[in-house]
């Protein structure tokens, strides 16, 4: 015997053996996957397409004649969901309401400011776009001054998770509306309106997750945030952001505008094409945000391959995950695609109603959000 084959044998017997080990490991990793996949996919089923769509109904025929801050259909919308959260809420979970004195004068600065930013610096004085910007911004504040003293009620479902260690994720839609007569440019405060596709389905997709939630224990803990003020200015969300511990928060994901989808007035001429928006390349932070909308993306895609949420990096920032990149949080918002495919009709109008939702991109919306982040929590 060489002295050469002698050496080789424990090198091969050290080999083979690490390979057997690699294999077992890989194999058991991906039953894993497989058997929580399974498990995700038979809890998604216990949401249907109908039920969802009455849960859009349901929600959206509460807050009559739309649900603008300081109405009577505000009021019965946060009422209802209150009452629905206390009666869903199971045994390890806690609804609770997050009260706040909204600043207006924020709010009165924000649209002031992107006039000047986006319309005074671009346009001059007297031409048409000027004049109408101008007199919408002059409208909003003035209906903003009038609800000074009207105070704003955030609704926070909370559930623990098994690993005290970990970071809490945050989701969040607001259910508040404002309607517009966009000839006039002008905001029309008894307006009839649903608000169903803004943001009417962003609660509803969060309600049904909050019911499969119920069902299941989960290793990291999570909020479901239903934000007021939202339209006026982001104020609910400022406010709570300002009650977090910035360290104990791993993210937010944005919920917003889900079921307005057409192929005819699509740019691109394509359905089942919405967006997953963070902070604008290159800016600090959206690092951050890209590796978030990756994780979830790929994770959503496991649950629902009928749709597909294309990240982009553009910085769409009117939304409440504006208030966390402003606080240092990664967050991202699942929306629809805002360059190519804006529900301009319907948006802040009569025309925003259930049955001009597109359903079946709804319901893909909610199997590709709901699988995603249960897949991150379990």
């Amino acid at each position: 015997m060489r002295l050469k084959d002698f050496t080789c044998k424990p090198y091969l017997i050290f080999l083979v053996l690490s390979l057997l080990v690699f294999c077992k490991l890989v194999h058991a990793d991906f039953v894993f996957g497989v058997k929580k996949e399974n498990e995700i996919n038979k809890l998604l089923e216990q949401v249907n397409e109908d039920q969802l769509i009455n849960e859009l109904r349901m929600f959206v025929g509460q807050g009559k004649p739309n649900r603008m801050v300081g109405s009577t259909g505000h009021m019965s919308s946060f009422n209802y969901l209150k009452n629905l959260l206390e009666q869903h809420k199971g045994s390890s979970a806690t609804v609770s309401v997050h009260q706040f004195t909204p600043d207006i004068d924020v709010a009165i600065k924000f649209y002031e400011s992107d006039f000047e930013e986006k319309v005074a610096r671009s346009y001059p004085v007297g031409s048409e776009i000027y004049n109408k910007w101008d007199k919408f911004t002059k409208g909003v504040v003035w209906n903003l001054r009038q609800l000074k003293g009207v105070s704003g009620k955030n609704i926070v479902w909370e559930k623990k998770g098994k690993d005290s260690s970990a970071k809490t994720l945050i989701l969040g839609a607001h259910y508040d509306t404002i309607g517009y007569d966009k000839e006039g440019m002008v905001i029309v405060p008894n307006l009839e309106m649903e608000g169903a596709d803004d943001n009417g389905t962003g609660v509803a997709i969060l309600l049904s997750l909050i019911k499969l939630l119920n069902k299941i224990e989960i290793s990291n803990s999570v909020k479901i945030i239903f934000f007021d003020f939202q339209e006026l200015g982001l104020l609910g969300s400022i406010e709570y952001v300002k009650t977090l511990d910035r360290n104990s928060i791993s993210s937010f994901l944005g919920v917003e505008m889900l079921g307005h989808d057409s192929k005819l007035y699509d740019k691109t001429k394509k359905n089942m094409n919405m967006k997953l928006y963070t902070r604008k390349l290159g800016t600090p932070g959206q690092i951050e945000d890209r590796v978030l909308a990756n994780s979830f993306s790929k994770a959503g895609m496991v649950f629902n391959r009928k749709i597909k949420f294309d990240i982009s990096e553009t910085g769409h920032d009117f939304g409440d995950h504006f208030s966390f990149w402003n606080a240092g949080i990664p967050a991202i918002v699942f929306t629809q695609d805002m360059e190519n495919d804006f529900n301009t009709k319907g948006n802040h109008t009569a025309a925003d109603f259930v049955e001009a939702v597109n359903w079946k991109t709804f319901y893909n919306s909610f199997q590709f959000i709901a699988g995603s982040v249960i897949y991150h929590l379990l």
